[in-house]
């Protein structure tokens, strides 16, 4: 596994205790290693996502690693360096994720996974990250994205009425958001499924009507 020159600047920042010992590179592959769901995480793993994260909790470490993520590019499948730390995913989202393609927010019990065209970039707390994340893609208008349910957690009944509880919260939040843009901007398709198969509404943002009747205009004169 090789690191990329801007992850191998940035975890040289975060655990620069580590740098010039033989432990560094076993705890950089820890952590952007794939998680397995049906076995515990290895104490590795554990250690170094704890140093980093407390590495970034530092405001001059976390300023230096936000202007190396605001003028570097990442593999994506390396975002999940950040996923313990929303504000920094943001930025790394905005930078590395292009707007071509299908963004997913996909409910599994009490996480949350974000994934980009089938590729995991971070697994996050549902109850409140997932709509965090949701209104950051209003936000930065982007083009497509999916939000489903896999499996409901327990305060809902099943897929369906967790879905539709998070549409209705996520339609509030967004007409309180600076700018022109919310939920409404969106065209919405709504599938339901049974068994392992999910809940999903795909958000589409709709061409502003305005500017094609402007266009219309134009051509028609």
């Amino acid at each position: 596994m090789s690191l990329s020159p801007t992850i191998n600047k940035i975890m040289n920042i975060c655990l620069s205790d580590f740098k010039d010992s033989g432990y560094f590179y076993p705890m950089v592959q820890s952590i952007l290693s794939k998680t397995s769901t049906k076995s515990p995480e290895s104490l590795m793993k554990i250690i170094s996502r704890k140093f980093t994260q407390e590495s970034l909790s530092w405001p001059d470490v976390f300023k230096e690693v936000e202007t190396i993520l605001r003028n570097e590019y990442l593999k994506i499948s390396d975002l999940r360096l950040f996923e313990n730390n929303p504000q920094l995913l943001k930025i790394a989202i905005n930078r590395n994720i292009p707007n071509s393609g299908i963004f997913a927010i996909e409910f599994h019990g009490s996480k949350a996974y974000l994934i980009f065209n089938r590729q995991l970039i971070a697994q996050v707390d549902a109850s409140n990250l997932a709509m965090f994340y949701a209104k950051y893609l209003i936000e930065i208008g982007f083009n497509h994205f999916r939000v489903s349910v896999f499996e409901c957690s327990n305060r809902f009944k099943n897929r369906h009425d967790q879905l539709i509880c998070f549409l209705e919260h996520f339609r509030t939040e967004t007409k309180l958001m600076p700018g022109n843009c919310s939920v409404d901007c969106y065209e919405e398709y709504h599938f339901h499924f049974e068994e392992k198969n999910g809940s999903h509404i795909y958000f589409k943002k709709r061409i502003h009507t305005h500017i094609t009747q402007s266009m219309s205009d134009e051509v028609i004169w």
